[in-house]
């Protein structure tokens, strides 16, 4: 009988956990996104500059794709902090076991290019 009294005042405790782990990965989500959306906008400005400089003959084509490839890369993590992102919000409204308000994202957009634009 003791055990589920404990069990059952330990329940809150519990709970409070869960709820504060869960706001804590997305917070750690939300930064991991921002940090995604600052990369894509860097290499894409440094893809545009390859290509002005290639242009002008200053560089070889293999810096282009160079460039090319961090672009991808770069889109590519952001895709991925998304997912995390959207995956962390899921997880903390389910812990919290309803719907929360609409998420935003750290710069109010979740396109990398807005993100870019609204850092300058």
């Amino acid at each position: 009988m003791d055990a589920i009294r404990k069990t059952q005042e330990d329940f809150p405790r519990q709970i409070r956990v869960q709820v504060e782990d869960a706001g804590r990965q997305l917070e750690v989500a939300r930064a991991n996104l921002k940090t995604a959306q600052v990369a894509v906008a860097q290499a894409e400005e440094n893809r545009r500059i390859t290509l002005v400089q290639y242009r002008e003959q200053v560089i070889v084509f293999s810096e282009v794709l160079d460039a090319e490839v961090s672009l991808t890369r770069a889109r590519t993590s952001h895709a991925e902090a998304l997912y995390g992102y959207q995956l962390a919000w899921v997880d903390l409204e389910r812990t919290t076991g309803g719907p929360l308000p609409p998420p935003t994202a750290p710069t109010g957009s979740l396109e990398p290019r807005q993100a870019a634009e609204s850092n300058r």
